[in-house]
């Protein structure tokens, strides 16, 4: 059987696009965005919000008063619950690998303890994204695989999908009766995914997060249609003179370029950082690049001290043009002086004095940017 750590690659979440495609394999980046939502998924499980901005703290509120609705004296809850989704009676091989065993971590469960043939499970969702209907989603049917395993007298297992931004709560009732089926078509999903040749299937809204992305030549194939056209250094020439963006006016080849360009990003940046790797550890060349080393950008903490040495040299407002200040490093300064309870307005009333003293622009006065962003 499979330790902790070999299953964690297929779990629960990266089912939807490792069943579209086998080879997909989260990244598992931490962004501002994960990093979040951990903060408020971690908020949920304690009850503890400190840490927790007003709008974080109000939807973690939200997610908590929904799970209160059915709690009760006839319930027992169970939060982060790990449940093993059983693929099949035993472990079994797909060609020479050994299909791994699935784990799920499900935020809260709710036993029935009246009479002990009902459970309900949620799952909370703190991003601002929409999410698959529990009816149809596949992370839901895992964690309800694995729910009804544990609990072998339950008749029924409900699935809630809570996401307090959009003030949605999908749900949907299974029945034990419908429980060999979903094993079976998550059995398949970990199937292909296993298999000693995967049947690759790229698509752009996934790739960007999958960690095979650099090496997947079904990606590459997708992206670069041409390269296969072209052995000499005219490559790279053709490409401009056949996808330059500035001779494009078509919408909707414009708006196919847009889905492609985040992979784009994504992938060109993986190359970059896996070449240079590999030049530094291995001391490997790589064709027609050489590794260089720029000197790091010093940075002076004290400014004060560095103005009373420099005094001699550079008058204070010579010293001020080579200083910057940003709002957030200021409001995080002052917040830091206030009383705990209050350290929430510190911005807010920074930015007011900042727009007073004709420092900070009004929000009217600000010229938007304008750009992209793809729809829900």
């Amino acid at each position: 059987m499979s330790g902790p750590g070999a299953h964690h690659e297929l779990g629960p979440s990266t089912l939807k696009n490792v069943e579209v495609c086998p080879g997909f394999r989260s990244t598992n980046e931490s962004n501002i965005f994960t990093e979040e939502g951990t903060r408020m998924h971690e908020a949920a499980e304690t009850g503890n919000l400190q840490g927790l901005d007003d709008e974080q703290e109000t939807m973690v509120a939200k997610a908590l008063a929904y799970v209160q609705k059915y709690e009760g004296p006839g319930t027992r809850t169970v939060l982060e619950q790990r449940v093993q989704i059983k693929l099949r009676d035993e472990p079994s091989y797909t060609g020479s690998t050994l299909v791994p065993e699935i784990f799920g971590t499900v935020d809260v469960t709710l036993e029935d303890l009246v009479e002990n043939e009902h459970v309900d499970i949620m799952d909370y969702k703190f991003g601002r994204g929409r999410v698959d209907p529990a009816e149809i989603n596949i992370q839901g049917h895992a964690y309800m695989v694995g729910t009804f395993d544990k609990y072998p007298g339950a008749k029924t297992v409900s699935v809630h999908f809570i996401t307090p931004r959009l003030d949605e709560v999908t749900k949907y009732t299974f029945h034990r009766n419908d429980l060999e089926w979903h094993r079976l078509r998550i059995s398949v999903i970990v199937d292909r995914a296993t298999a000693e040749t995967l049947d690759l299937n790229p698509r752009t809204e996934a790739c960007k997060f999958c960690r095979k992305r650099v090496e997947c030549p079904a990606l590459r194939d997708q992206l670069l249609p041409i390269a296969k056209k072209h052995d000499g250094n005219n490559f790279a020439v053709d490409l401009l003179k056949k996808f330059s963006p500035e001779l494009v006016d078509d919408p909707e080849i414009l708006g196919k370029m847009m889905e492609v360009a985040p992979v784009m990003e994504s992938w060109s940046a993986a190359v970059k950082k896996r070449a240079l790797q590999v030049a530094v550890e291995t001391g490997e060349e790589i064709p027609g690049f050489e590794v260089r080393f720029r000197n790091p950008t010093s940075k002076i903490d004290d400014a004060q001290t560095a103005y009373e040495v420099l005094s001699d040299k550079l008058d204070a407002e010579e010293f001020m043009e080579a200083c910057s200040v940003t709002v957030a490093k200021l409001a995080k300064v002052f917040a830091n002086k206030k009383p705990r309870g209050e350290k929430k307005n510190a911005r807010p009333e920074l930015e007011l004095a900042l727009i007073q003293g004709n420092i900070l622009p009004e929000e009217d006065e600000v010229e938007k940017t304008p750009y992209l962003k793809k729809k829900s």
